[in-house]
């Protein structure tokens, strides 16, 4: 299940015309799809101008052209030994709500998985910076290498992700060492019990902290981490 919605607390100083706004995010809501030949995924109509989005894509192919959706901007493609991770983002405009877009893709009998999540700023957000990126994979085993995810080094506000990606259901341990954030608890979010996403959230007041992210699970697979944050001006 997708986590519940998360109430952003919107702080004004000086009293009056012209304080200022500490600058926060509210959790909108997740889309996701995983079906074969149909590669798209949708915005929801509860989405509106403004709202920042961020894509996961995975398809379980290396032979297609790497694919980031129209007017994305790309944060990573990495390619794993069968499966290809394909993250990018997007603040929406107007014509942007309640319509489809396409990910990557391949023939019809090849499968995909997309998992995508929107958040609402209190503000017009005027520039998106992707830092500390990192991302590794095993094409068989049971745990990938421990990634820090350094949100103290984060400009808030911000948003730290994890990306835990598996080949197969079963006992999948997502790890943080980071149980909350400046919301509350640290949200996750799946699709289809393979993709999950952790979400650190910390507003203009907050002071972000690291956490160290780790991936298992119960029997050899693929398996892919990705951990980054962004922040926004």
């Amino acid at each position: 299940m997708f986590g519940a919605a998360r109430i952003a607390t919107y702080h004004m100083g000086g009293g009056g015309a012209g304080a200022s706004v500490n600058k926060s995010f509210t959790y909108v809501t997740s889309t996701e799809s995983a079906t074969s030949g149909t590669y798209t995924i949708s915005i929801p109509a509860t989405t509106q101008a403004g709202d920042i989005a961020f894509l996961f894509d995975r398809i379980n192919t290396l032979t297609t052209t790497n694919t980031t959706p129209l007017n994305f901007t790309n944060i990573t493609t990495y390619n794993g030994s069968s499966h290809k991770w394909t993250l990018s983002y997007k603040v929406l405009g107007s014509g942007d709500v309640n319509t489809t877009i396409t990910g990557q893709s391949a023939s019809a009998a090849t499968a995909h998985r997309k998992l995508m999540l929107f958040y609402r700023p209190n503000w017009s957000i005027a520039t998106t910076t992707i830092a500390d990126l990192e991302q590794n994979h095993v094409a068989s085993g049971t745990t990938v290498t421990n990634q820090t995810l350094s949100m103290s080094n984060l400009v808030e506000p911000g948003i730290g992700f994890a990306f835990y990606a598996f080949g197969t259901t079963g006992t999948l341990t997502r790890g943080s060492t980071l149980s909350t954030d400046g919301q509350g608890s640290v949200q996750e979010y799946t699709q289809g019990s393979v993709l999950y996403v952790k979400t650190f959230l910390w507003d203009q007041d907050d002071t972000a902290t690291d956490s160290t992210i780790s991936i298992s699970a119960a029997s050899a697979q693929q398996m892919g981490l990705f951990t980054f944050y962004a922040q926004f001006t």
